[in-house]
């Protein structure tokens, strides 16, 4: 809100990002050689916490339906709906979180 407050003093338009979450497994560490290595994170739950990030409107938090089943009783859920993600076979559920809870 604050960088917000800033933002519309100068007459910019407002910053309002998505967030998407996930829960699966993943290899995460340093992938290369001694010469050039990084540190980094594969695996298809990556790509698909990627694609449920695209669905994630400005200023929500959309949860994937696995790691919503692992959190269902301390989060409140604004809303639900089934969305067709690129590289995934059939469609999954997604849940935004209620942000007011």
């Amino acid at each position: 809100e604050m960088v917000n407050r800033e933002i519309i003093k100068k007459v910019l338009p407002e910053v309002r990002i998505g967030i998407g979450l996930n829960s699966g497994q993943v290899v995460v560490g340093n992938i290369g050689s001694e010469e050039r290595a990084k540190y980094g994170i594969v695996g298809s739950a990556v790509n698909i916490t990627s694609r449920i990030q695209s669905q994630a409107k400005g200023g929500e938090v959309v949860l994937s339906d696995s790691l919503y089943r692992h959190v269902a009783d301390t989060l409140k859920i604004k809303r639900s709906f089934h969305a067709a993600l690129k590289g995934v076979e059939t469609e999954v559920t997604l849940h935004v979180l209620d942000l007011g809870a």
